[in-house]
């Protein structure tokens, strides 16, 4: 909208600026001179408008991931159950998608700040993937064979009630899931290496594109 407003404000002045030339009895040549100008100067300032807009819009976006990001860290680090992973999701890699816009707004320290932390960010999303997989995997294989041990009873057992209540108590209470070292060094790994950024120039200059700073 503040695109289509600045182009029509240009226009109109543009167009006045026309009319009091032809009036004034100005060379066709240099009108339309003037024209051309006019059309180059509102391509030009159209684009910069959008720009401004998309790097704005961009900023937004990666600030609220950030927050985003580091409030699912804060709750693994501090409660690291089932649900709090669950807060810790990839679902769009949009720093790579912008950070292009970024390169002359943040300097090569600043830059490397952020990139280094969705890159951190993003490998303990996907260790999370990781894990979840594997824990699904573990559930059907625990399943199958509690399910063979179940069939596997002599129903003319005399004792056949008290071993079946026997393996469907021992399928409810042990996990039967060996823990992976790989996926458990890696989010270990990631989680040690992603510190708030929240709190630094990279941020605050973030947060000022963004037109979020409160400044």
């Amino acid at each position: 909208m503040k695109i289509l407003r600045l182009t029509a404000y240009y226009l109109a002045l543009f167009g006045v600026l026309f009319t009091l030339l032809e009036f004034c009895n100005v060379p066709g040549d240099r009108v339309a001179g003037v024209v051309t100008a006019a059309v180059g100067y509102i391509a030009l300032l159209v684009y910069a408008l959008g720009r401004s807009n998309e790097l704005e819009n961009a900023a937004k976006i990666i600030v609220l991931d950030i927050r985003n990001a580091e409030s699912a860290v804060d709750g693994v680090k501090t409660h690291d159950t089932p649900q709090s992973w669950f807060k810790v999701i990839w679902p769009d890699n949009t720093w790579a998608k912008y950070k292009h816009l970024f390169v002359g707004e943040l300097n090569p320290d600043e830059f490397k700040l952020v990139d280094q932390f969705f890159h951190n960010w993003a490998g303990l999303a996907r260790t999370r993937e990781d894990a979840f997989a594997f824990k699904a995997q573990a559930l059907v294989a625990k399943s199958a064979a509690g399910s063979n041990m179940l069939v596997e009873l002599d129903r003319d057992d005399p004792n056949f009630k008290q071993l079946h209540s026997n393996i469907i108590k021992r399928i409810d209470d042990d996990d039967w899931l060996f823990a992976p070292a790989d996926i458990i060094t890696r989010s270990q790994i990631f989680l040690n290496a992603l510190d708030p950024i929240t709190g630094t120039v990279a941020f605050s200059k973030l947060l000022k594109i963004a037109r979020l700073d409160v400044a």
